[in-house]
């Protein structure tokens, strides 16, 4: 059985959530389901910081990269600029999130789905 590898994409900065580390009011906890053709192929959750990139590269032969930057849109919804590229297909939509609340979007068959909240614990 392979293993796949998992590393941070490189010059994009991102705090794991098992980190701790303590938040700030510019944090967020996004969590994705990540599909293609209908099928869950991953469900990342990332600790973000307001306006700062953040990415996984899974390789392997079902290997992906998604990135995320999250900005505040108001005080109960952010905008969160993606990109996911996943077997030579890119996909960069970009969604209005309410805090708490789920957002989703497909475009040809990838799939992304996400929520955030200011609760990152």
């Amino acid at each position: 059985m392979k293993m796949q590898r998992f590393r941070v994409v490189a010059g994009f900065v991102g705090i794991l959530a098992a980190s701790g580390a303590t938040a700030g009011p510019d944090t967020y906890r996004v969590s994705a389901d990540l599909s293609q053709d209908g099928q869950t192929f991953a469900t990342p959750v990332r600790i973000v910081q307001r306006g700062v990139p953040a990415g996984i590269e899974v390789s392997g032969s079902k290997g992906y990269r998604f990135e995320i930057t999250v900005d505040a849109a108001d005080k109960a919804s952010v905008r969160v600029a993606t990109l996911l590229s996943k077997n030579n297909e890119k996909v960069s939509p970009v969604l209005l999130v309410k805090l708490g609340e789920s957002a989703s979007v497909r475009v040809g068959d990838i799939g992304i789905r996400l929520i955030t909240s200011t609760n990152v614990n």
